[in-house]
Protein backbone atom coordinates (compact mmCIF):
# COMPACT_ATOMS: atom_id res chain seq x y z
CA UNK A 1 0.00 0.00 0.00
CA UNK A 2 2.94 2.38 -0.43
CA UNK A 3 1.51 3.89 -3.59
CA UNK A 4 -2.20 4.17 -2.99
CA UNK A 5 -2.82 7.07 -5.32
CA UNK A 6 -1.87 8.63 -8.59
CA UNK A 7 -2.67 12.27 -9.36
CA UNK A 8 -4.31 13.06 -12.66
CA UNK A 9 -4.87 16.56 -14.03
CA UNK A 10 -8.19 17.06 -15.83
CA UNK A 11 -8.12 16.42 -19.53
CA UNK A 12 -4.85 14.43 -19.64
CA UNK A 13 -4.69 10.97 -21.04
CA UNK A 14 -4.53 8.12 -18.58
CA UNK A 15 -2.37 5.19 -19.49
CA UNK A 16 -3.87 1.74 -19.80
CA UNK A 17 -2.39 0.59 -16.53
CA UNK A 18 -4.25 3.20 -14.50
CA UNK A 19 -7.60 3.22 -16.28
CA UNK A 20 -10.57 2.51 -14.07
CA UNK A 21 -11.66 -1.09 -14.20
CA UNK A 22 -15.43 -1.50 -14.17
CA UNK A 23 -16.74 -3.93 -11.59
CA UNK A 24 -17.73 -7.38 -12.74
CA UNK A 25 -18.12 -10.82 -11.27
CA UNK A 26 -14.54 -11.64 -12.19
CA UNK A 27 -12.59 -8.69 -10.80
CA UNK A 28 -9.36 -9.36 -12.64
CA UNK A 29 -7.19 -6.99 -14.59
CA UNK A 30 -6.94 -9.25 -17.59
CA UNK A 31 -8.28 -6.63 -19.98
CA UNK A 32 -4.86 -4.99 -20.31
CA UNK A 33 -3.88 -7.56 -22.92
CA UNK A 34 -6.71 -6.58 -25.23
CA UNK A 35 -5.70 -5.45 -28.68
CA UNK A 36 -7.33 -3.40 -31.39
CA UNK A 37 -6.28 -5.97 -34.02
CA UNK A 38 -8.93 -7.89 -35.95
CA UNK A 39 -10.00 -11.12 -34.31
CA UNK A 40 -10.08 -12.89 -37.70
CA UNK A 41 -8.40 -12.32 -41.04
CA UNK A 42 -9.37 -14.16 -44.19
CA UNK A 43 -6.53 -14.52 -46.66
CA UNK A 44 -9.01 -14.99 -49.53
CA UNK A 45 -10.14 -11.35 -49.21
CA UNK A 46 -7.11 -10.21 -51.16
CA UNK A 47 -7.91 -12.50 -54.09
CA UNK A 48 -11.60 -11.64 -54.38
CA UNK A 49 -12.99 -9.26 -57.00
CA UNK A 50 -16.39 -7.80 -56.17
CA UNK A 51 -18.76 -6.42 -58.80
CA UNK A 52 -20.23 -3.34 -57.12
CA UNK A 53 -22.26 -2.24 -60.15
CA UNK A 54 -24.51 -5.28 -60.34
CA UNK A 55 -27.02 -4.40 -57.58
CA UNK A 56 -28.39 -1.13 -56.25
CA UNK A 57 -27.14 -1.67 -52.70
CA UNK A 58 -23.49 -1.72 -53.75
CA UNK A 59 -23.58 0.98 -56.42
CA UNK A 60 -23.45 3.66 -53.72
CA UNK A 61 -19.95 2.36 -52.87
CA UNK A 62 -18.57 3.46 -56.22
CA UNK A 63 -16.17 6.38 -56.22
CA UNK A 64 -16.49 6.84 -59.97
CA UNK A 65 -19.54 6.12 -62.11
CA UNK A 66 -17.72 3.73 -64.44
CA UNK A 67 -16.13 1.77 -61.58
CA UNK A 68 -17.15 -1.90 -61.54
CA UNK A 69 -14.74 -4.43 -59.95
CA UNK A 70 -12.81 -3.80 -56.70
CA UNK A 71 -10.65 -6.06 -54.51
CA UNK A 72 -12.08 -7.75 -51.43
CA UNK A 73 -10.08 -5.67 -48.93
CA UNK A 74 -11.16 -2.45 -50.64
CA UNK A 75 -14.77 -3.63 -50.55
CA UNK A 76 -14.54 -4.21 -46.76
CA UNK A 77 -13.02 -0.78 -46.21
CA UNK A 78 -15.75 0.98 -48.17
CA UNK A 79 -18.48 -0.90 -46.29
CA UNK A 80 -16.97 0.19 -42.96
CA UNK A 81 -16.75 3.79 -44.12
CA UNK A 82 -20.36 3.73 -45.29
CA UNK A 83 -21.54 2.26 -41.97
CA UNK A 84 -19.63 4.84 -39.90
CA UNK A 85 -21.13 7.66 -41.94
CA UNK A 86 -24.65 6.42 -41.19
CA UNK A 87 -24.08 5.29 -37.57
CA UNK A 88 -21.31 7.42 -36.02
CA UNK A 89 -19.77 6.18 -32.78
CA UNK A 90 -21.66 7.56 -29.74
CA UNK A 91 -19.86 9.74 -27.23
CA UNK A 92 -19.99 7.14 -24.48
CA UNK A 93 -18.18 4.59 -26.65
CA UNK A 94 -15.19 6.90 -27.00
CA UNK A 95 -15.09 7.73 -23.27
CA UNK A 96 -11.79 7.20 -21.50
CA UNK A 97 -11.77 6.49 -17.81
CA UNK A 98 -10.10 9.41 -16.12
CA UNK A 99 -10.14 9.68 -12.35
CA UNK A 100 -8.51 12.29 -10.16
CA UNK A 101 -7.36 9.87 -7.46
CA UNK A 102 -7.02 6.12 -7.59
CA UNK A 103 -6.79 3.95 -4.53
CA UNK A 104 -4.89 0.75 -5.24
CA UNK A 105 -6.05 -2.36 -3.43
CA UNK A 106 -4.35 -4.95 -5.59
CA UNK A 107 -3.16 -6.78 -2.52
CA UNK A 108 -6.77 -7.66 -1.71
CA UNK A 109 -8.84 -10.32 -3.39
CA UNK A 110 -12.50 -11.16 -3.53
CA UNK A 111 -12.08 -14.22 -1.36
CA UNK A 112 -11.72 -12.09 1.78
CA UNK A 113 -8.24 -13.34 2.79
CA UNK A 114 -6.83 -10.45 4.80
CA UNK A 115 -5.25 -12.24 7.76
CA UNK A 116 -1.66 -11.24 6.95
CA UNK A 117 -2.27 -7.61 6.09
CA UNK A 118 -2.26 -6.03 9.54
CA UNK A 119 -1.00 -7.74 12.68
CA UNK A 120 -1.67 -4.97 15.19
CA UNK A 121 -5.15 -4.13 16.39
CA UNK A 122 -6.36 -0.84 14.95
CA UNK A 123 -3.54 -0.61 12.42
CA UNK A 124 -4.40 0.72 8.99
CA UNK A 125 -2.78 1.78 5.75
CA UNK A 126 -2.51 5.46 4.95
CA UNK A 127 -1.92 7.64 1.97
CA UNK A 128 -1.70 11.40 1.65
CA UNK A 129 -3.47 13.57 -0.89
CA UNK A 130 -1.52 16.80 -1.33
CA UNK A 131 -3.28 20.17 -1.29
CA UNK A 132 -2.56 20.69 -4.97
CA UNK A 133 -4.47 17.47 -5.80
CA UNK A 134 -7.30 17.99 -3.32
CA UNK A 135 -9.97 20.11 -5.04
CA UNK A 136 -12.56 19.01 -2.47
CA UNK A 137 -10.62 20.76 0.29
CA UNK A 138 -10.37 23.88 -1.86
CA UNK A 139 -14.14 23.85 -2.44
CA UNK A 140 -14.93 23.45 1.26
CA UNK A 141 -12.71 26.42 2.07
CA UNK A 142 -15.07 28.65 0.05
CA UNK A 143 -17.87 28.06 2.63
CA UNK A 144 -20.70 27.87 0.13
CA UNK A 145 -24.22 26.98 1.20
CA UNK A 146 -27.40 25.49 -0.23
CA UNK A 147 -29.83 27.84 -1.95
CA UNK A 148 -32.70 28.79 0.39
CA UNK A 149 -35.84 26.76 -0.06
CA UNK A 150 -38.75 28.68 -1.52
CA UNK A 151 -42.49 28.06 -1.54
CA UNK A 152 -45.52 28.08 0.69
CA UNK A 153 -47.59 25.46 2.46
CA UNK A 154 -49.83 24.34 -0.40
CA UNK A 155 -49.53 21.59 -3.00
CA UNK A 156 -46.22 19.87 -3.54
CA UNK A 157 -44.50 20.76 -6.80
CA UNK A 158 -41.66 18.64 -8.19
CA UNK A 159 -39.43 19.98 -10.94
CA UNK A 160 -36.83 17.91 -12.73
CA UNK A 161 -33.37 19.47 -12.89
CA UNK A 162 -30.28 18.40 -14.80
CA UNK A 163 -28.95 15.05 -13.53
CA UNK A 164 -26.72 15.38 -10.48
CA UNK A 165 -23.96 13.30 -12.09
CA UNK A 166 -24.42 14.53 -15.65
CA UNK A 167 -20.71 15.41 -15.87
CA UNK A 168 -19.59 11.88 -14.99
CA UNK A 169 -22.16 9.09 -15.04
CA UNK A 170 -21.39 6.02 -12.94
CA UNK A 171 -20.51 2.83 -14.82
CA UNK A 172 -22.85 0.60 -12.87
CA UNK A 173 -25.61 0.69 -10.25
CA UNK A 174 -25.38 3.54 -7.71
CA UNK A 175 -25.79 2.27 -4.15
CA UNK A 176 -24.83 5.30 -2.06
CA UNK A 177 -25.86 8.98 -2.04
CA UNK A 178 -24.92 11.51 0.61
CA UNK A 179 -25.31 15.27 0.71
CA UNK A 180 -22.79 17.35 2.63
CA UNK A 181 -24.35 18.67 5.88
CA UNK A 182 -23.68 22.36 5.13
CA UNK A 183 -22.28 22.85 1.62
CA UNK A 184 -23.92 22.02 -1.75
CA UNK A 185 -22.03 18.80 -2.43
CA UNK A 186 -23.33 15.34 -3.31
CA UNK A 187 -21.32 12.15 -2.81
CA UNK A 188 -22.10 9.34 -5.28
CA UNK A 189 -20.80 5.77 -5.02
CA UNK A 190 -21.61 2.39 -6.54
CA UNK A 191 -20.37 -0.85 -8.02
CA UNK A 192 -17.89 0.87 -10.35
CA UNK A 193 -15.71 1.32 -7.22
CA UNK A 194 -15.57 5.09 -7.60
CA UNK A 195 -16.66 7.86 -5.26
CA UNK A 196 -17.55 11.08 -7.07
CA UNK A 197 -18.29 14.45 -5.53
CA UNK A 198 -20.50 16.95 -7.39
CA UNK A 199 -21.25 20.61 -6.77
CA UNK A 200 -25.05 20.73 -6.80
CA UNK A 201 -26.44 23.97 -8.20
CA UNK A 202 -29.23 22.53 -10.35
CA UNK A 203 -27.75 23.99 -13.54
CA UNK A 204 -24.26 22.62 -14.20
CA UNK A 205 -23.61 20.17 -11.32
CA UNK A 206 -19.88 20.15 -11.96
CA UNK A 207 -17.80 17.26 -10.66
CA UNK A 208 -15.34 18.40 -7.99
CA UNK A 209 -13.22 15.28 -7.59
CA UNK A 210 -13.35 11.49 -7.53
CA UNK A 211 -11.74 8.63 -5.64
CA UNK A 212 -11.31 5.24 -7.30
CA UNK A 213 -10.75 2.07 -5.25
CA UNK A 214 -9.74 -1.05 -7.06
CA UNK A 215 -11.67 -4.18 -6.08
CA UNK A 216 -13.67 -2.17 -3.51
CA UNK A 217 -17.28 -1.70 -4.67
CA UNK A 218 -19.23 0.92 -2.72
CA UNK A 219 -22.40 -0.19 -0.95
CA UNK A 220 -22.47 2.59 1.66
CA UNK A 221 -20.86 6.02 1.66
CA UNK A 222 -21.36 9.17 3.67
CA UNK A 223 -20.19 12.74 4.10
CA UNK A 224 -19.37 13.43 7.77
CA UNK A 225 -18.71 16.76 9.48
CA UNK A 226 -18.05 16.65 13.22
CA UNK A 227 -18.37 19.37 15.86
CA UNK A 228 -14.75 20.40 15.30
CA UNK A 229 -15.48 21.28 11.69
CA UNK A 230 -13.50 18.36 10.27
CA UNK A 231 -14.89 16.69 7.16
CA UNK A 232 -14.55 12.98 6.39
CA UNK A 233 -15.72 10.74 3.58
CA UNK A 234 -16.56 7.18 4.62
CA UNK A 235 -16.97 4.29 2.22
CA UNK A 236 -17.73 0.61 2.75
CA UNK A 237 -18.62 -2.42 0.69
CA UNK A 238 -18.77 -6.18 0.81
CA UNK A 239 -15.18 -6.36 2.00
CA UNK A 240 -13.46 -6.80 5.37
CA UNK A 241 -12.34 -3.19 5.41
CA UNK A 242 -13.67 0.32 4.91
CA UNK A 243 -12.11 3.61 3.82
CA UNK A 244 -11.98 6.90 5.71
CA UNK A 245 -10.82 9.99 3.86
CA UNK A 246 -9.89 12.95 6.02
CA UNK A 247 -10.48 15.80 3.58
CA UNK A 248 -8.61 18.57 5.44
CA UNK A 249 -5.57 16.42 6.23
CA UNK A 250 -5.60 14.61 2.90
CA UNK A 251 -5.09 11.21 4.56
CA UNK A 252 -6.96 8.09 3.46
CA UNK A 253 -7.11 5.33 6.04
CA UNK A 254 -8.08 1.72 5.50
CA UNK A 255 -9.82 0.35 8.59
CA UNK A 256 -9.59 -3.43 8.68
CA UNK A 257 -9.71 -4.60 12.29
CA UNK A 258 -12.13 -4.05 15.17
CA UNK A 259 -10.97 -4.61 18.74
CA UNK A 260 -12.54 -7.89 19.95
CA UNK A 261 -15.04 -7.67 17.11
CA UNK A 262 -13.24 -8.79 13.97
CA UNK A 263 -14.78 -12.27 14.14
CA UNK A 264 -18.25 -10.74 14.07
CA UNK A 265 -17.50 -8.25 11.28
CA UNK A 266 -17.47 -10.00 7.92
CA UNK A 267 -18.33 -6.94 5.88
CA UNK A 268 -18.57 -3.13 6.05
CA UNK A 269 -21.31 -2.86 3.43
CA UNK A 270 -23.96 -1.32 5.72
CA UNK A 271 -23.33 1.49 8.18
CA UNK A 272 -24.87 4.75 9.43
CA UNK A 273 -23.34 7.84 11.04
CA UNK A 274 -24.68 10.12 13.76
CA UNK A 275 -25.73 13.61 12.72
CA UNK A 276 -23.02 15.23 14.85
CA UNK A 277 -20.34 13.27 12.96
CA UNK A 278 -18.96 11.53 16.04
CA UNK A 279 -20.23 7.93 15.88
CA UNK A 280 -20.29 5.21 13.25
CA UNK A 281 -22.50 2.11 13.56
CA UNK A 282 -21.59 -0.86 11.36
CA UNK A 283 -23.80 -3.91 10.88
CA UNK A 284 -21.98 -7.13 11.69
CA UNK A 285 -23.09 -10.74 11.58
CA UNK A 286 -25.49 -12.67 13.85
CA UNK A 287 -27.28 -9.54 15.03
CA UNK A 288 -24.17 -7.66 16.15
CA UNK A 289 -23.69 -3.94 15.53
CA UNK A 290 -20.33 -2.27 16.21
CA UNK A 291 -19.95 1.38 17.19
CA UNK A 292 -16.79 3.29 16.33
CA UNK A 293 -15.35 6.75 16.82
CA UNK A 294 -15.19 8.30 13.36
CA UNK A 295 -12.28 10.68 13.93
CA UNK A 296 -9.97 8.09 15.50
CA UNK A 297 -11.36 4.98 13.80
CA UNK A 298 -11.34 3.16 17.14
CA UNK A 299 -13.87 0.53 18.19
CA UNK A 300 -16.00 1.68 21.16
CA UNK A 301 -18.39 -1.17 21.93
CA UNK A 302 -20.85 -3.57 20.33
CA UNK A 303 -24.54 -4.29 20.83
CA UNK A 304 -26.54 -7.36 19.85
CA UNK A 305 -30.11 -7.74 18.66
CA UNK A 306 -31.87 -11.07 18.28
CA UNK A 307 -32.35 -11.95 14.63
CA UNK A 308 -31.03 -10.51 11.39
CA UNK A 309 -30.36 -6.77 11.38
CA UNK A 310 -32.22 -5.25 8.42
CA UNK A 311 -31.54 -1.56 9.06
CA UNK A 312 -30.50 0.93 11.72
CA UNK A 313 -30.40 4.65 12.46
CA UNK A 314 -29.43 7.17 15.15
CA UNK A 315 -31.77 9.25 17.28
CA UNK A 316 -30.41 12.48 18.81
CA UNK A 317 -26.85 11.19 18.39
CA UNK A 318 -27.03 9.16 21.61
CA UNK A 319 -29.57 6.42 20.85
CA UNK A 320 -29.11 3.66 18.28
CA UNK A 321 -32.29 2.16 16.83
CA UNK A 322 -32.05 -1.25 15.17
CA UNK A 323 -34.75 -2.99 13.14
CA UNK A 324 -34.62 -6.76 12.63
CA UNK A 325 -36.23 -8.77 9.87
CA UNK A 326 -38.75 -10.34 12.28
CA UNK A 327 -40.27 -6.91 12.98
CA UNK A 328 -38.64 -6.11 16.33
CA UNK A 329 -37.24 -2.65 17.06
CA UNK A 330 -34.35 -2.37 19.51
CA UNK A 331 -33.11 0.82 21.18
CA UNK A 332 -29.61 1.06 22.70
CA UNK A 333 -27.62 3.85 24.25
CA UNK A 334 -24.70 5.00 22.11
CA UNK A 335 -21.47 6.77 22.93
CA UNK A 336 -18.16 6.14 24.65
CA UNK A 337 -19.53 6.68 28.18
CA UNK A 338 -22.29 4.34 29.27
CA UNK A 339 -23.10 3.17 25.76
CA UNK A 340 -24.34 -0.24 24.71
CA UNK A 341 -27.21 -0.55 27.19
CA UNK A 342 -30.61 -1.81 26.03
CA UNK A 343 -33.27 0.86 26.54
CA UNK A 344 -36.28 -0.74 24.94
CA UNK A 345 -37.40 -3.53 22.62
CA UNK A 346 -40.83 -3.39 21.06
CA UNK A 347 -43.07 -4.45 18.19
CA UNK A 348 -46.78 -4.13 17.53
CA UNK A 349 -47.17 -7.42 15.69
CA UNK A 350 -48.24 -5.81 12.41
CA UNK A 351 -44.71 -5.50 11.01
CA UNK A 352 -43.94 -8.43 8.75
CA UNK A 353 -40.57 -8.57 7.01
CA UNK A 354 -39.01 -5.29 8.17
CA UNK A 355 -36.57 -3.98 5.56
CA UNK A 356 -35.89 -0.30 6.40
CA UNK A 357 -36.27 2.02 9.38
CA UNK A 358 -35.83 5.78 9.82
CA UNK A 359 -36.47 8.36 12.55
CA UNK A 360 -37.69 11.85 11.66
CA UNK A 361 -35.24 14.69 12.18
CA UNK A 362 -37.28 16.07 15.08
CA UNK A 363 -37.48 12.65 16.74
CA UNK A 364 -41.29 12.50 16.74
CA UNK A 365 -41.88 9.72 14.22
CA UNK A 366 -40.45 6.33 13.30
CA UNK A 367 -41.09 5.04 9.78
CA UNK A 368 -40.73 1.34 8.99
CA UNK A 369 -40.72 -0.19 5.51
CA UNK A 370 -41.73 -3.81 4.92
CA UNK A 371 -41.18 -6.37 2.19
CA UNK A 372 -44.93 -6.29 1.47
CA UNK A 373 -44.70 -2.69 0.24
CA UNK A 374 -46.38 -1.26 3.35
CA UNK A 375 -45.00 1.66 5.35
CA UNK A 376 -45.77 1.95 9.08
CA UNK A 377 -45.50 5.32 10.84
CA UNK A 378 -45.24 5.31 14.66
CA UNK A 379 -45.29 7.92 17.38
CA UNK A 380 -41.78 7.70 18.81
CA UNK A 381 -42.66 8.54 22.41
CA UNK A 382 -45.76 6.32 22.76
CA UNK A 383 -44.78 3.60 20.20
CA UNK A 384 -48.35 3.89 18.90
CA UNK A 385 -49.03 3.00 15.28
CA UNK A 386 -50.32 6.13 13.56
CA UNK A 387 -50.76 4.77 10.04
CA UNK A 388 -50.03 1.72 7.92
CA UNK A 389 -49.91 2.77 4.27
CA UNK A 390 -49.81 0.37 1.34
CA UNK A 391 -47.90 2.57 -1.09
CA UNK A 392 -46.11 -0.08 -3.19
CA UNK A 393 -46.54 -3.72 -4.07
CA UNK A 394 -42.88 -4.74 -3.74
CA UNK A 395 -40.34 -4.65 -0.93
CA UNK A 396 -39.41 -1.20 0.40
CA UNK A 397 -35.66 -0.67 -0.08
CA UNK A 398 -35.29 3.07 0.64
CA UNK A 399 -37.12 5.38 3.01
CA UNK A 400 -36.15 8.94 4.00
CA UNK A 401 -37.80 11.88 5.80
CA UNK A 402 -37.53 15.33 4.23
CA UNK A 403 -35.53 17.88 6.26
CA UNK A 404 -38.74 19.54 7.54
CA UNK A 405 -40.25 16.11 8.39
CA UNK A 406 -43.38 16.83 6.34
CA UNK A 407 -42.70 14.35 3.50
CA UNK A 408 -41.64 10.73 3.55
CA UNK A 409 -40.06 9.42 0.35
CA UNK A 410 -40.19 5.63 -0.14
CA UNK A 411 -38.89 3.52 -3.01
CA UNK A 412 -38.37 -0.07 -4.11
CA UNK A 413 -35.55 -1.24 -6.33
CA UNK A 414 -37.45 -4.37 -7.37
CA UNK A 415 -39.54 -2.72 -10.09
CA UNK A 416 -39.15 0.32 -12.32
CA UNK A 417 -40.45 3.72 -11.23
CA UNK A 418 -41.47 2.42 -7.80
CA UNK A 419 -41.26 5.63 -5.75
CA UNK A 420 -43.85 7.56 -3.77
CA UNK A 421 -44.07 10.73 -1.65
CA UNK A 422 -46.19 10.54 1.52
CA UNK A 423 -47.44 13.45 3.60
CA UNK A 424 -46.43 12.47 7.13
CA UNK A 425 -49.28 14.15 9.04
CA UNK A 426 -52.14 13.02 6.81
CA UNK A 427 -50.63 9.78 5.57
CA UNK A 428 -51.79 10.54 2.03
CA UNK A 429 -49.72 9.81 -1.05
CA UNK A 430 -48.88 12.82 -3.21
CA UNK A 431 -51.05 12.23 -6.31
CA UNK A 432 -49.38 14.49 -8.88
CA UNK A 433 -45.88 12.96 -8.76
CA UNK A 434 -44.34 10.77 -9.99
CA UNK A 435 -46.32 10.36 -13.16
CA UNK A 436 -46.24 7.48 -15.64
CA UNK A 437 -43.66 9.39 -17.69
CA UNK A 438 -41.29 10.29 -14.86
CA UNK A 439 -37.88 8.74 -15.77
CA UNK A 440 -36.95 7.18 -12.44
CA UNK A 441 -35.87 3.69 -13.49
CA UNK A 442 -35.15 1.16 -10.75
CA UNK A 443 -34.48 3.41 -7.77
CA UNK A 444 -31.51 1.93 -5.93
CA UNK A 445 -31.15 4.67 -3.30
CA UNK A 446 -32.27 8.24 -2.56
CA UNK A 447 -31.29 11.24 -0.44
CA UNK A 448 -32.68 14.63 0.60
CA UNK A 449 -30.46 17.70 0.69
CA UNK A 450 -30.29 19.26 4.19
CA UNK A 451 -31.85 22.42 2.72
CA UNK A 452 -32.72 23.84 -0.67
CA UNK A 453 -35.47 21.32 -1.45
CA UNK A 454 -33.31 18.94 -3.50
CA UNK A 455 -34.17 15.25 -3.79
CA UNK A 456 -31.67 12.90 -5.45
CA UNK A 457 -32.70 9.47 -6.73
CA UNK A 458 -30.22 6.97 -8.16
CA UNK A 459 -30.93 4.00 -10.37
CA UNK A 460 -29.31 0.77 -11.52
CA UNK A 461 -27.84 2.23 -14.73
CA UNK A 462 -25.62 4.80 -13.00
CA UNK A 463 -27.88 7.87 -13.33
CA UNK A 464 -28.61 10.20 -10.41
CA UNK A 465 -31.79 12.18 -11.06
CA UNK A 466 -32.12 15.54 -9.32
CA UNK A 467 -35.50 17.02 -8.37
CA UNK A 468 -36.53 20.34 -6.90
CA UNK A 469 -39.33 19.71 -4.37
CA UNK A 470 -41.22 22.81 -3.26
CA UNK A 471 -44.68 23.98 -2.22
CA UNK A 472 -46.82 26.30 -4.28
Amino acid sequence: DDQLFFNDSEGEEVDDENKMDVDSDDSDDNDDDESDEDAWEDSDDERLNIDISSVDRTRKLRQQEEERFIAGNEYIGRLQKQYNSIFPAPEWAAHKYEEDIELNSDDENNEGNYTNLFDKIGSASHSIVTNSSNPLKEFLSQNRSYAPEEGGNGEISVERLIDANIKRVSHGPVHALSFHPTQPLLLVGGLDRTLRVFHIDGRQNEMITSLHMRQSPVNSASFVQNNNGKTFVLSGGRRKYMMKWSVEGGAVEKITRLYSGENRQKSFEKFVVSSNGELLAVVGSSGWVHLMDIETGRWIHAVKAEGIVSDLCFLNNNILIIGTSNGEIWEFTAGANGGGKLINKWTDGSIVGLTTIRVSNDGKYIAVGCNSGYVHIYNKSTKELIRAIGVLTTSISSIEFSPDNSILCVASRTTRDALRLIRVKSGKVVPNWPTARTPLGRVSTLAWAPSGGYLATANDVGRVRLWKVSRV
